[in-house]
């Protein structure tokens, strides 16, 4: 896979003169973005797996994580919480 940012350069007549940019190769950086993703999702699932309630804070106190047996416990929607500083 590659990242393409060539352009055509014009001349005065409307005539293609020379193409310019740059071709990247980011297989390796797509690979690694699908692979992480892949271990993000199997980390959700485990969480959501447990039945305990499992809330992750960061160090500015708001959810980064919320799993959704809140719902079952406490009746909120984990999404509503996500960024929210602890209640």
């Amino acid at each position: 896979m590659f990242l393409d940012s060539s352009r055509a350069v014009w001349d005065a007549s409307g005539s293609v003169i020379r193409y310019q940019g740059t071709l990247v190769d980011i297989t390796e950086k797509r690979k690694m973005e699908r692979q992480l993703s892949q271990q993000e999702e199997f980390q959700r699932r485990m969480l959501e797996s447990f039945p305990d309630l499992i809330l992750v804070v960061d160090l500015e106190e708001r959810y980064s994580f919320v799993s959704s047996r809140i719902r079952d416990l406490l009746g909120y929607q984990p999404e509503n919480l996500l960024g929210k500083k602890n209640f």
